[in-house]
């Protein structure tokens, strides 16, 4: 049975998208083992718990601790437990512990397994057969213009619907600027970061915070880092007609270093202190 999944699975119109979206809709009622590829922060784990069902009992488990004494035998006693299991990072599966790790799981074969890696490596290879269903998570740089949409979806999820952010069509701009070597979970950590900095629920680009050792071409996003909060502060000031206590306040800071701030940007107020 094929299913047509909605695009809170992986938000977005791009071609990237659409083939994320239709690929797991062929796995999703499918009774085999899948492995899930892509970079850090690409979203595999969520989408393997997803395919094994919210309703399932689900448990996780760490390929890069294969190594231990009990590793083994604690996933067994785990996947009896379970209707199925996320078996994190394989290509990072101790190489030793490949066949007894294909014994356990031809052992279990009615307990379904999600396991994720960056990449199939040679370090896995024994286990390639017992997974038959693969599905690749794209890089978010290879398909920036679904950022909006999952942006959106993000802030639905961590707020609500009706308590639910935005963003401003600037904040978008300054988010596809970005390359996001993080990918979505690094996305996810900037959004977090400017519900927490916005004052209302439209997320301005002064709210963005996005580390400047992050990704490529720094010097351009320190000038633009320096130009959002340049319109920071002068947006501020005319929310409080130019009151520098309630400026100060409004942005979360000293008075005497909003005095210094606007020296160094050359903004002159000339109301109230």
């Amino acid at each position: 049975m094929e299913a047509t999944p909605s695009a809170e699975v992986f938000p977005g119109d791009s071609e990237a998208a659409t083939s994320v979206r239709q690929e797991y809709g062929e796995l999703l009622f499918a009774e085999s083992h899948v492995l899930i590829t892509g970079e850090a922060g690409t979203g595999k784990s969520h989408m393997a718990r997803t395919l094994l069902g919210a309703g399932s009992r689900v448990a996780t488990v760490d390929a890069r601790h294969s190594s231990e004494d009990r590793w083994l035998a604690d996933l067994r006693a785990i996947l009896e437990a379970s209707t199925g299991i996320v078996l994190q990072h394989l290509d990072e599966l101790h190489p030793p512990v490949g066949l007894p790790l294909l014994n356990v799981l031809e052992s279990v074969s009615s307990k379904r397994v999600i396991a994720t890696a960056r990449a199939p490596i040679a370090a896995c290879h024994l286990l390639d057969g017992m997974f038959p269903g693969r599905l690749h998570l794209p890089p978010l740089r290879e398909h920036v213009e679904d950022i909006p949409a999952i942006a959106a979806e993000l802030l639905r999820v961590g707020h609500g619907i009706r308590n639910a952010y935005r963003l401003s069509a600037d904040a978008r701009r300054t988010l596809w600027a970005h390359d996001w070597p993080g990918n979505i979970a690094e996305l996810r950590t900037v959004l977090d970061q400017a519900t927490d900095l916005s004052p209302s629920r439209i997320i301005e680009p002064y709210s963005i915070r996005i580390p400047r050792d992050a990704g490529h071409g720094d010097g351009m996003r320190v000038a633009r880092f320096k130009q959002d909060e340049r319109q920071r502060l002068i947006d501020a000031l005319e929310k409080t007609h130019h009151n520098k206590l309630a400026t100060a306040e409004m942005l979360g800071i000293a008075r005497s270093t909003l005095y210094l701030k606007l020296r160094e940007f050359g903004i002159k107020s000339s109301a109230s202190a």
